[in-house]
């Protein structure tokens, strides 16, 4: 069910705990777009690309620490469903 399905934002914010959370976008030059947008934003995410990951799973890779706050997390969320679009 469809209602089961955590927000992006939420699946983010669990996410914290593993420190790297990766978001996998397939193609190489979407990834590397999608990164400059962000980094436009004022965020560093970073495009990884082969042969760092296998062929076709290109994706962007957020690090976040405690030095990140809700607001921050917010904000990012925010920028990656835009330029997601």
């Amino acid at each position: 069910p469809t209602g089961d399905v955590p927000s992006p934002g939420r699946r983010l914010a669990d996410a914290v705990a593993a420190g790297c959370v990766p978001i996998v976008i397939g193609d190489n030059a979407r990834a590397v777009e999608i990164s400059r947008r962000i980094a436009e934003a004022g965020f560093l995410v970073p495009a990884i690309r082969p042969p760092t990951v296998p062929k076709g799973t290109a994706r962007l890779r957020i690090t976040l620490s405690a030095e990140h706050g809700p607001e921050h997390i917010d904000r990012l969320v925010g920028v990656l469903l835009e330029c997601m679009e």
